[in-house]
């Protein structure tokens, strides 16, 4: 395909068109009609394969990924932006914590097995995601003659935040691992669905008004959200 070596994988189902997509470790993932050649697979990928080369060299350069949390000993984990080290120290203790301390992100339990320190460390992030948001809703909800009805920090695999009808405001537990300009961007975001329950032009004229250089974090989402988001 060029100089750069890329990973394409095909699927094929029951699905009507093809579908190409390009996943956080650079893999082109191709997903085609059951009823379509080798020979028309190939030619669909040739025909996209400028977009291709430029989303993989886009996925490669945006440097480390953080979005399969693997639990284990010297693992990197991004906070706020900033790069630590996960560390793993065995106690006694029957009671575990989470502590952040010169660049290393600290547990201490007398469970260290992957799938619990998996959950030590998600619980934490969720606990400081809560408070990221919380001081940007403080921050903003001046801004604005509703409220919040009720804000939840849950799992999201494609968003880092929503907001419905009734006022409801959910995040993504893993917003705290970007830098905190960008979550403020992302609270903003969705209080101005309060005014605009949509993406019209009235509606990103509300995010403006408020965060003027809104679209500096909208387009960091778009070329780093992939190493955050879990494949």
């Amino acid at each position: 395909m060029s100089e750069l070596k890329i990973d394409v994988r095909v699927t094929q189902s029951d699905r009507k068109s093809m579908k190409l997509s390009v996943s956080a470790d650079g893999t082109v993932l191709v997903e085609a009609p059951k009823a379509m050649s080798k020979k028309q697979i190939t030619a669909l990928i040739d025909q996209k394969k400028s977009w291709i080369i430029s989303k993989v060299k886009q996925r490669n350069a945006a440097g480390t990924l953080y979005n399969n949390l693997l639990g284990t000993d010297a693992e990197k984990i991004s906070y706020l932006g900033r790069e630590c080290v996960l560390k793993l120290e065995e106690t006694e203790a029957t009671k575990a914590w989470v502590k952040l301390k010169n660049g290393e992100l600290i547990v201490y339990s007398n469970d260290t097995s992957p799938e619990t320190v998996k959950s030590l460390v998600e619980k934490w992030f969720r606990e400081k995601t809560k408070a990221e948001v919380e001081f940007w809703i403080k921050c903003y909800q001046p801004q604005f003659d509703q409220v919040p009805n009720r804000i939840v920090i849950k799992e999201q695999k494609k968003r880092w935040g929503s907001c419905s009808n009734k006022n409801n405001l959910n995040f993504n537990w893993r917003l705290s691992m970007m830098p905190t300009w960008v979550i403020a961007y992302i609270v903003l975001h969705e209080l101005c669905h309060f005014e605009e329950l949509n993406h019209s032009s009235a509606f990103w004229e509300s995010v403006e008004k408020r965060m003027p250089e809104y679209e500096k974090a909208n387009q960091w989402l778009k070329d780093n959200g992939h190493r955050f988001l879990p494949e």
